[in-house]
């Protein structure tokens, strides 16, 4: 005898559903205060390509009846709740497993219909899923620098290929905590605060410091890290990046040991400047760029008088500019050492190029800034790789959300 439920579903499910390459079933809510007792009344043909087995055995069966499991998860509850109030619900992407058909993950929405019946498309997103977490894997895998994602309690569960093949170490050995086993013992202790205080505030977290190469060396990294947040403010993973900066270290290690060498003697300074391929200039204490080397003019294409003075601000990006006058004027009234971020134009080919701009106060015996020391680092590549891991992670988060 046929199932009286299945018949009366029929003016819900016209021929046109049973046709749709989505997934497409009806369910009846049987008794309004038990979300098991949903039954299934009807089920279109890509239903069943959807969940990978023949659906058709299951019409007529509740989902106490047919899947126990899925009394677990959210899905019986908001069928429920359409059911009870005809109002339908987006469900987004949800994750399943079953012994019979393994890992799905599906995107779900479901309609009121009378009668207590609602009526349910998904699409199944497993292969799209994993093609594209493939894909992404594969990009952050090729990055230049070192990445990495932790868990919001900062158990780290996934490096790029580039942080293996540093520090020579493997994925069992790295897991959660297994990172502290490449830094230096002196300055873990530092880094293992800090990172907790980041886990604690949600602050983002930045610090310096060594890590061990596979040869048992250690270079310099800038380490930043950022959390990827729900619409409410809650933390769902932590992304960051370890950028190589041993060379600025030691280019800065030897710029401040010539300065001491030389302290009495500013054209030492502005010798030693001229021979490196990097863009070097002093202020006067109230700001004012008084020295600018060759190399920098050659890279703007300006003259001495151009960039002196104020003259340097017309080669800074527009949207840069406030912050760096920001950051510059505070270091001159406090005297603290200034560092920001900022992309500056390129005359060769007239790109924006972001660099690392940094400068130290020299000091007469009074205390008093006699003199600012700086230099600007091309970081564009470091910059672009952030860019590349932190949006290949929010894909990736958007995905399972």
């Amino acid at each position: 005898m046929a199932d009286p439920a299945a018949s009366t579903s029929e003016s819900f499910y016209p021929d046109l559903l049973k046709e749709l390459p989505l997934g497409v079933v009806v369910y009846r809510l049987d008794d309004p205060g038990d979300p098991g007792s949903i039954r299934l009344v009807q089920a279109n043909k890509a239903a069943s390509r959807a969940v990978g087995l023949d659906v058709r055995p299951f019409i007529g069966q509740t989902f106490r009846e047919s899947s126990p499991e899925l009394l677990e998860t959210e899905i019986p509850a908001a069928y429920a709740e359409v059911a009870r109030t005809g109002e339908s619900r987006d469900l987004g992407v949800i994750e399943l497993d079953d012994e019979r058909t393994g890992h799905l993950v599906f995107e779900i929405q479901a309609f009121g219909l009378p009668d207590r019946h609602v009526g349910v498309v998904f699409e199944e997103l497993t292969q799209r899923r994993s093609a594209e977490e493939a894909r992404l894997l594969a990009l952050v895998d090729n990055l230049p620098g070192l990445a990495w994602s932790a868990r919001p309690d900062g158990h780290i569960d996934f490096y790029n290929r580039r942080w293996y093949e540093y520090t020579g170490t493997t994925p069992e050995a790295m897991e959660g905590w297994g990172w502290s086993e490449v830094h230096d013992p002196e300055v873990l202790p530092e880094v293992i605060e800090r990172w907790t205080q980041s886990l604690e505030t949600g602050e983002p977290f930045e610090m310096e410091f060594p890590l061990r190469a596979a040869d048992g060396t250690f270079r310099w990294f800038l380490t930043r890290a950022r959390p990827l947040l729900r619409g409410g403010g809650e933390i769902t993973r932590w992304v960051g990046t370890n950028t190589d900066i041993d060379e600025h270290r030691r280019f800065l290690a030897e710029r401040n040991a010539a300065l001491e060498r030389a302290e009495a003697s500013e054209a030492r300074y502005r010798f030693m400047s001229e021979t490196l391929q990097q863009q070097i200039w002093t202020a006067q204490p109230d700001g004012q760029l008084d020295y600018v080397n060759h190399y920098t003019l050659d890279y703007f294409g300006r003259t001495f008088d151009e960039m002196i003075g104020q003259g340097w601000q017309g080669v800074v990006h527009e949207e840069d500019l406030p912050q760096v006058v920001e950051r510059w004027a505070r270091s001159l009234e406090t005297g603290e050492p200034y560092e920001v971020e900022f992309r500056l134009r390129c005359s060769a080919d007239g790109s924006w190029r972001w660099h690392l701009g940094r400068a130290s106060a020299l000091r007469g015996d009074d205390g008093q800034v006699v003199k600012w020391f700086g230099a600007n680092t091309d970081i564009h590549a470091k910059k672009e790789a952030e860019e590349v891991w932190v949006e290949a992670n929010r894909v990736l988060e958007e995905r399972v959300a």
